[in-house]
């Protein structure tokens, strides 16, 4: 028995061992004293150390890092007095561990306590996780790059819709401007042709300012009351006449009544649209039906399906699961029928999940398709009260659109500001221009505005910078600003209301938005240069503060030098005006020059109004420069006596002129 006993121990023992030996991961046996007993192959593999020179060794001198090996021996020291065991059958444990090389590498580890006639053994379990954590460093890093391509990416197309639409409103005004001219038939008819080209661009473009929006978790949604019925049968008899010039007939199915509701209209009518634009687009001859029903419905909320059914082309099986991703054309082919970008149903599926619905295709290829959105809203409460939606932005009537009004361009585009003048003039206003922000801040504080159209990505000074230096001071500080622009964040357009702009025009601008816009303006708000009050002769307090700094010496010669140069300069700047053609650089520096002097001497109406003749000029305003000449002498006379007076008679007497 004894026999058959220690064969059996042996066995076990055999199987034990190879047992140990052959484990993936290392096992070290160590007693109490934190000697090494047994160390596996896995263990000579992971440390490199063999196991005739890992046992009997310290296992705190062989593989545990020198900024651990304090912890390890108090560790081993607490528990020999019988302590606390915080590592022991403590479960999986991840730290670092020491090879032979000396280098530090990361394990994951498990010991365990054996109990035996010869005393405590630990047994630890140890894995080497150095491969593990560099692929997750690598998925993660992977990840990283992955996101910032794709916030690359979307960075990118933000800026470049952005960009495109400023020469696009060039273009699709200048069509505008272009259409309003007499053309014979094939002038008109390739006018039509750019103006529709215009129109598909301008929706390509805010094709990805959506997607840009959307993926800068930049989307708000409205909440307003919508009656769904109504928008869907609004948008039907939108499209009818655009189904029939392909063939089709277009069909309207309400399968129950729906209550009034609240959600965001406008981004419902952009799902259905796209949905009705696929349906004609790939449907010839045929029909097209939308079916509106509800589906789930509680107390206080609803969820509405709506689904768009063709008898077109259709969609093969594989097509269909990404039919919804960004930049897709089933037909990529040079001989597509079909334009577009392949945002439509992207954006679609966004705007759905946005609203918290769901989106789907069902087809088959040559048989039509089914595009189906289903939306949870909110009930309207029976006693809440109505919200009315915003009227459409139309142009008003020819008779109550605002006219005369003196308008301010801040624009740097040189385009936009010739499209922004012809649109203004033609609408009957006067218009200033200035070519960045800081211009636009001297022009607005000079002289009173009615309107200021303030473009925001400006050189020098943006807008909003500009906008704040013209609500501190100046004439125009009360003036309405109006910003355009082709930023149309929700964000970006409180920055701007913030920074003190009364309203907002996107890019690209037709006359009708032009003419809404300005219709709210009071006509004749800004009072003429000729209405408006005249500074003093002189400044009092500039003459005070000129004789302190200089003394009363020198403020009498500069007054002499003054009135000895002004007459022939001022005999030259008239005649200058008189002459034909005018030497218009040299009228300007005369004007620069005495409005220079006389802004430095207190002369307060001359500087005015020799300011106001250089802006004039520069402007290209010659009615504005030969008004603000006339009665030029008079006002040097009265300068002159002014003048006099200030440093003694006699002393500064310029001369006389008739």
């Amino acid at each position: 028995q004894a026999e058959r006993r220690s064969a059996e121990m042996r066995r076990v023992s055999s199987r034990l061992a190879a047992t140990v030996d052959t484990a993936l991961d290392a096992v070290v046996v160590a007693g109490s004293d934190g000697r090494i007993i047994d160390f596996n192959a896995a263990a000579e593999g992971i440390f490199g150390f063999t196991r005739a020179e890992a046992v009997g060794a310290d296992m705190g001198d062989m593989i545990v890092p020198r900024h651990h090996v304090a912890a390890h021996r108090a560790g081993m020291e607490r528990i020999a007095a019988g302590g606390p065991k915080h590592v022991v059958d403590a479960g999986r444990i991840q730290l670092t561990a020491l090879r032979k090389s000396r280098e530090e590498f990361p394990v994951e580890l498990s010991i365990a306590e054996n109990r035996g006639p010869d005393g405590t053994i630990y047994i630890a379990y140890i894995r080497d996780i150095s491969a593990r954590l560099a692929a997750e460093r690598a998925l993660t890093t992977a990840r990283d790059e992955a996101l910032a391509a794709e916030k690359a990416k979307t960075n990118f197309m933000a800026v470049v819709s952005h960009e495109m639409r400023t020469p696009l409103n060039g273009v699709m005004a200048s069509l505008e401007i272009a259409a309003r001219e007499p053309a014979d038939a094939r002038q008109a008819r390739f006018l039509g042709i750019a103006q529709a080209s215009a129109e598909q661009l301008l929706q390509h473009v805010n094709g990805v300012l959506d997607i840009s929006k959307i993926e800068a978790g930049k989307l708000v949604l409205s909440d307003e009351d919508l009656d769904l019925s109504r928008l869907v049968a609004g948008i039907c008899d939108t499209m009818r006449p655009v189904a029939a010039e392909r063939g089709n007939t277009l069909h309207l199915r309400q399968l129950a009544p729906l209550p009034m509701l609240r959600g965001d209209a406008f981004r419902i009518r952009q799902v259905l649209d796209n949905f009705l634009s696929n349906a004609i687009k790939f449907t010839s001859d045929g029909s097209v039906t939308v079916e509106l029903e509800p589906q789930e419905e509680t107390d206080h909320r609803l969820v509405a399906e709506i689904r768009v059914t063709d008898t077109g082309i259709g969609i093969s099986d594989a097509d269909q699961s990404r039919v919804f991703d960004d930049f897709v054309m089933l037909d990529p082919s040079y001989g597509r029928e079909a334009g577009g970008t392949g945002l439509g149903l992207a954006i679609a599926r966004r705007l759905t999940e946005a609203m918290g619905g769901t989106i789907g295709v069902e087809s088959e290829a040559g048989e039509g398709s089914c595009f189906w959105v289903r939306l949870p809203l909110e009930k309207r409460a029976a006693d809440a009260p109505r919200s009315e939606p915003a009227p459409p932005v139309e142009a008003a009537p020819a008779e109550t659109v605002a006219s005369g009004l003196d308008v301010l361009v801040v624009e740097d585009n040189a385009t936009n500001r010739i499209v922004l003048e012809e649109l203004l003039r033609t609408l009957g206003h006067r218009v200033t221009l200035a070519v960045d922000g800081s211009e636009g801040v001297r022009r607005a504080r000079a002289h009173r505005h009615d309107v200021i159209l303030m473009d925001i990505s400006m050189p020098v000074l943006d807008g909003i910078a500009a906008t704040r230096l013209i609500r501190e001071l100046g004439k125009s500080r009360n003036s309405r600003i109006i910003a355009v622009t082709a930023h149309t964040l929700p964000a970006e357009l409180d920055r701007f209301r913030a920074a003190g702009m009364d309203d907002c025009l996107t890019k690209p601008i037709s006359s009708a938005q032009l003419a809404a816009v300005l219709a709210a303006v009071p006509v004749g708000s800004a009072p003429t240069p000729a209405a408006a009050a005249e500074p003093p002769v002189t400044d009092a307090m500039r003459l005070a503060d000129l004789r302190a700094a200089i003394g009363e010496d020198g403020l009498s010669r500069a007054l002499e030098r003054f009135g000895a140069d002004g007459p022939a300069k001022i005999d030259a700047l008239l005649a200058l005006a008189g002459a034909a053609p005018m030497d218009r650089d040299a009228a300007l520096a005369l004007c620069h020059d005495l409005a220079g002097a006389a802004g430095t001497l207190g002369a307060a109406r001359l500087h005015a109004r020799m300011a106001g003749a250089e802006a004039a000029l520069r402007d290209a305003d010659l009615p504005g420069f030969a008004g603000q000449l006339n009665g030029l002498a008079d006002l040097w006379q009265d300068t002159a006596a002014a003048l006099s007076s200030v440093a003694g008679a006699g002393q500064t007497a310029p001369h006389a002129r008739q």
